[in-house]
């Protein structure tokens, strides 16, 4: 019976990752002009806020990689793209992008290639994002989590796979597994509760 509690238990605290929020898929796209730049471009829309965004860059290539450098003067106003390259299951979320991440996204943003992007031939590397409207503090933010899986083919930079969290909580690089709301926390912990009252024996 012990061996059945734990099970749940465990079920129970894993799917706390996954509640609470719905994931956009492939929002993400690379537009490539003849000037030799590229455009990664995204929008997504919540309850009425939200827009599009396009991001600018040039595409710097070595021999059995390429550099990703921001072009500032391609990239649109409004909504903004931050960026942070990311390893695959780490959180991406308000303190991983701008506190850990900042020097990162402020020399991307000043075309500055000193902490350059760069992806090998034949393997793939992830950007964390923050997209939307930073505030002077997180709860004066909108903002809204994700990732970014990018190749290389030899000619090009492209994306094989994206996603972005709707509840500006955060989400896992690499995963659909969002940060949950407090309310799926607590309707899962009192699940359990329930569950430990049901297994007491009544006094008799």
């Amino acid at each position: 019976m012990k061996s059945k509690l734990c099970l749940v238990l465990a079920l129970m605290l894993s799917g706390t990752v996954c509640l609470g929020g719905a994931v956009e898929w492939g929002i993400f796209t690379i537009y490539n002009y003849e000037s030799g730049v590229s455009e990664l471009y995204g929008e997504i829309y919540d309850g009425g806020l939200g827009g599009g965004v396009g991001l600018g860059f040039e595409t710097q290539r070595y021999s059995g990689g390429a550099t990703m450098v921001h072009r500032p003067e391609y990239t649109t106003l409004g909504y903004s793209l931050f960026l942070l390259p990311m390893d695959v299951g780490s959180l991406v979320d308000y303190e991983s992008v701008f506190v850990n991440g900042s020097d990162f996204f402020q020399n991307m943003k000043n075309g500055v290639p000193s902490v350059p992007f760069s992806i090998l031939q034949g393997k793939t590397a992830y950007l964390a994002i923050a997209f939307g409207v930073l505030g002077d503090s997180e709860q004066d933010s909108w903002l809204r989590y994700g990732w970014i899986e990018f190749g290389y083919n030899g000619a090009n930079v492209f994306i094989v796979n994206s996603a972005v969290e709707t509840t500006g909580l955060g989400i896992f690089a690499g995963t659909g597994n969002v940060v949950p709301e407090p309310s799926s926390v607590l309707l899962a912990l009192s699940g359990f509760s329930l569950l430990l009252l049901r297994r007491r024996k009544p006094v008799l």
